[in-house]
């Protein structure tokens, strides 16, 4: 059931959140009252007698069944200073009938539009009063709303869901808005050349059960569904008895489990039997190619497998091992470093009724589709026929295992663990699983493969370019807030809980010091000979090592355009003393995770094999290789990344937008990746002499996270790289940024959205004005859930966009980031959507500064942010760097907290009116002819 980080746009649509940059937020009050009708409302019943409490001894998880069915796990995670609540209900897209697909999801959005106590809005507003996250997904099996909140403020969440469970109301008005922002999410995933072709593909390996269709549903259901079916399948699926309530983090298992009863052992059990109905058993092989507006074929090969109740499915997962995910799986060696792919994947997909497991392969440039087809097919018959060998098992039963203890480290990621197994099956599956992937022999891993890798009943599915196809047909999967920025990327573990609203704090009780305690930052500092700044915080909550060696400012030292990105690509391809493939074995044997991005190397492993871990980071970061072999198929390997750049329509706006802020000769102003004509251009000593400029000692910065001792974990790192060595990188030459300036691009692309880019050159992240500017950011466009102003006005009350956003210290770095707000929408709105953009943003500016609401719910949402950021060792480790970076000493948590609850809203308007210029906005408009024309520039 374990899925790759793979397309991460596809798999967000599958999974059917309800947002689009910050995943899903909801709604604002509409003028529509709702039909009195419409409501069901919950009488209270007499409060129930205390259930039994029953815990797992191992794992610390309890278990208690109310009466009226509903299930609650708890997880008390004493050191953590946040708290996830996540209830799951048994329906999905599988539970949909005819006409009704979609419903789940469309749902979904729905229940943050109210109650009859909770209006529109007061979900989000209550979720950032009390500086928390929300959002919810829906799956095929399962829908899952969740909140995360500071250990201080969590019980809120308990009461939403208690209330929604029963007496949600979908206002008329609401439903319809929210209907076009739901067709709008579906239209993105229709503009996913990538996402198209898993869905055809997973509908002809399930042609008549459930699993036929989308989770987003059919476009025509849709439209055609009413609020009264809406209403109708709410009731029919909405109750205890359906819902596994879990709740992971800094809270008092007593408290947490009081709590819940009384506020959900109130509501009566339904009476619902959940439809079963098993998918027939292929015939045969079914194929199937779609011609796309695409620069990138794809190849897809799907296998139908098994129910997640099978007591060998996690046999699946260890064959995903051997197949896929590094460079010690079979079929990257034989595909990518072959030089046949670009990129292969695979990954078991298991559910309640039926599992398929998936391998999508994108050839390398010089090869087509039928090459790749019979290689992938030799390899799975090469696995089918002897199994892995005993050192392949090994290597995957260790990534498996520690892969289980990493997913774990976060509240949300416990949470959603337990909760999508316990709503399908059994959680205790959590507490078996490791046994079984331990026990799993070469046998059991060979008879795995041959019961799924059945070649005659295979789905082949294959995407080609349209001849003359145009730019712009896919979904983006970079980050819209970075630009691919490690600097920004870092900042953003400070704030990165922007997402949605509280009643009254919970009782504190010992959450007060939990949160203290891990915003206290006291990290060991040392700079070594060379020159490397080690920075090493010590954190007991879980016994792992994270590590990353970052350099700086390589983008804008590279000679030629997508240099920098082809360089530190080109680190996992080996060093002098081992090839990339036994660097992969020896961070696999230890179940560890080696990571490499342009501008870091990142290590994580458990604490005891930390040594492993700090000796792979330094040997990969400074003794590459660069064998010419594996320099030129990382190259063919980077035109592929580009063309599927150009597969992305909010990509291309988003470059245009660049080079329109930043100039075309700017590195910032194109794509990290390069052009076409300079990657086919540069040679393996223009890497090498990069990595020799980039890559020293006085230039990089070390950080480190882990529950060993400091004085253990910088002896180690002296040991590793004291002998390091290399000259200091020249000053930087600033490169000369265009003046402010108004400026209209029109990109035009026949495409189901139309995606709109406004804004201008922004600010650097050592601003004196940069909290301020994040309380306006709050106020305007990034506000947590959908409580700023552009969500509410052009999302929620328009209806006209899935994805909206506005910002401008989202990548505030070393050189200045961007202003830049943005929305996805249909053609037919793309003027409308732009003038309230541009509207709302003179209105911040002038007759409308922000309210004492906005205020009071944008520090708390900063607030909570920077606590998420403490929470685990990925987020330390962005904020170590950040104030190692900027220089704002390890206290800045405390001192930033101080700044953002000092904040006026007087101060908001001044920094806006200082940084926001509305005379100088450059607009980028992609999308078809006539949404271009529908807006023309002024």
């Amino acid at each position: 059931m374990r899925r790759p980080r793979l397309l991460l746009a596809s798999l967000l649509l599958a999974a059917g959140c309800r947002g689009g940059t910050r995943c899903c937020p909801p709604a604002l009050p509409s003028s529509a009252a709702p039909a009195a009708a419409a409501s069901v409302v919950v009488a209270p019943a007499e409060p129930a007698s205390m259930p039994s409490t029953v815990v797992d001894a191992a794992s610390g998880v309890s278990e208690t069944v109310l009466a009226n069915g509903l299930r609650i796990l708890v997880k008390p995670q004493p050191d953590n200073p946040m708290v996830t609540t996540m209830i799951w209900y048994a329906v999905g897209s599988r539970d949909e009938g005819v006409g009704e697909t979609g419903l789940s999801h469309y749902l979904e959005h729905m229940l943050f539009k109210g109650t009859e106590t909770l209006p529109p809005g007061a979900i989000d507003r209550l979720t950032q009063k009390n500086g928390g996250q929300n959002n919810a997904s829906t799956r095929p099996d399962a829908t899952e709303y969740h909140f995360t909140f500071p250990a201080d403020r969590w019980e809120v969440a308990l009461e939403i869901e208690a209330d929604r469970m029963r007496n949600a109301n979908c206002p008329q008005g609401e439903f319809d808005s929210e209907k076009t922002v739901v067709l709008n999410e579906l239209y993105i995933g229709l503009d996913d050349p990538m996402n198209v072709l898993l869905e055809t593909v997973e509908s002809a390996a399930f042609p008549v059960a459930r699993y036929h269709h989308p989770v987003i549903g059919w476009e025509e259901d849709v439209v055609s569904t009413t609020r009264e079916r809406m209403l109708a399948y709410y009731r029919k699926h909405y109750h205890p008895e359906r819902a596994t309530m879990v709740i992971v983090g800094g809270v008092d298992r007593e408290r947490a489990v009081a709590r819940a009863s009384e506020l959900l052992g109130r509501i009566p059990r339904g009476d619902t039997v959940r439809f079963e109905m098993k998918e027939p058993a292929p015939r045969g092989e079914t194929r199937l190619t779609l011609v796309q507006d695409t620069q990138v074929a794809r190849l897809v090969l799907a296998f139908r497998s098994t129910s997640i109740l099978d007591p060998k499915e996690p046999h699946l997962d260890v064959v995903s091992a051997v197949l896929s995910g590094d460079k010690t799986a079979r079929l990257d060696k034989a595909l990518v470093d072959t030089g046949l792919a670009a990129s292969v994947q695979a990954w078991s997909d298991t559910r309640r009724d039926d599992g398929i497991f998936t391998i999508v392969v994108q050839p390398a440039p010089g090869h087509d589709l039928d090459e790749l087809e019979r290689a992938t097919k030799e390899v799975l018959a090469g696995l089918v026929a002897t199994g892995p060998t005993a050192d392949e098992l090994t290597l995957a039963k260790k990534k498996i295992l520690a892969s289980q203890v990493f997913s774990q480290a976060s509240s949300s990621g416990y949470a959603s663990r337990l909760g999508s197994l316990a709503v399908v099956g059994d959680w205790k599956y959590v507490l078996r699983y490791p046994a079984v992937i331990e026990a799993t022999t070469v046998e059991d891993a060979k008879a795995a493969a041959a019961r799924v890798f059945d070649p005659s009943k295979a789905v082949v599915g294959r995407s080609l370019p349209k001849p003359g196809a145009a730019a712009g047909g896919g979904s983006a999967t970079a980050d819209d807030e970075d630009d691919g920025d490690d600097e920004a990327r870092a900042d953003k573990g400070a704030r990165r809980a922007r997402r949605r609203d509280g009643g009254a704090a919970a009782p504190a009780g010992g959450a007060a010091a939990t949160i203290d305690r891990a915003l206290t930052l006291a990290p060991t500092r040392v700079v070594l000979e060379n020159g490397l700044r080690v920075v090493v915080l010590h954190r007991s909550t879980a016994p792992v090592f994270h590590a990353r060696l970052s350099v700086l400012d390589g983008r804008l030292r590279e000679a030629v355009p997508g240099l920098d990105a082809l360089t530190g690509a080109c680190l996992e391809e080996g060093t002098t003393e081992r090839s990339g493939e036994a660097v992969a074995a020896a961070i696999g044997a230890v179940g560890g995770e080696l990571s490499v991005a342009p501008s870091s190397v990142t290590v994580k492993t458990m604490s005891a094999d930390a040594p492993v871990g700090l000796s792979i980071l330094a040997e990969v970061a400074t003794k590459p290789a660069f064998e010419q072999d594996a320099f030129l198929r990382r190259r063919e390997r980077q035109l592929v990344e580009l063309a599927e750049e150009l597969d992305t329509p909010r990509v291309v706006a988003q470059l245009r937008f660049q080079a329109a802020v930043y100039g075309e000769g700017h590195p910032m102003g194109r794509s990290a990746l390069g052009t076409e004509a300079s990657v086919k251009a540069i040679e393996r000593a223009q890497v090498v002499a990069h990595h020799r400029t980039v890559w020293t000692p006085s230039n990089a910065v070390l950080t480190v996270v882990s529950d060993l001792e400091p004085a253990d974990v910088v002896a180690r790192v002296r040991a590793a790289l004291a002998g390091w060595s290399g000259e200091a990188p020249a000053a930087l030459t600033p490169v000369e940024l265009p003046p402010l300036h108004a400026e209209r691009v029109d990109v035009a692309l026949d495409r189901a959205q139309t995606n709109l880019f406004v804004g201008h050159r922004g600010i650097v992240r050592t601003d004196p004005d940069f909290v301020a500017l994040e309380v306006t950011d709050n106020v305007l466009g990034t506000g947590s859930g959908f409580t700023d102003r552009l969500s509410k006005t052009v999302r929620d009350k328009a209806g006209l966009a899935y994805s909206v956003y506005g910002n401008v210290t989202g990548n505030a770095g070393s050189i200045p980031g961007t202003f830049r707000m943005y929305a996805g929408t249909k053609p037919s709105d793309a003027a409308r959507a732009l003038a309230m953009m541009k509207e709302q943003l003179s209105l911040l500016l002038g007759s409308a500064p922000p309210t004492p609401e906005e205020m009071e719910g944008a520090k708390a949402a900063l607030r909570g942010g920077m606590i998420a950021s403490c929470e685990t060792s990925e987020g330390l480790l962005g904020l170590l760097f950040l104030c190692e970076r900027f220089g704002l000493g390890f206290d800045y948590p405390r001192r930033y907290l101080a700044a953002v609850e000092g904040v006026s809203a007087d101060e908001v308007v001044r920094v806006a009116r200082k940084h926001l210029h509305p005379e100088a906005l450059v607009e980028v408009v992609v999308g078809p002819e006539k949404a271009a024309d529908a807006a023309p520039a002024k």
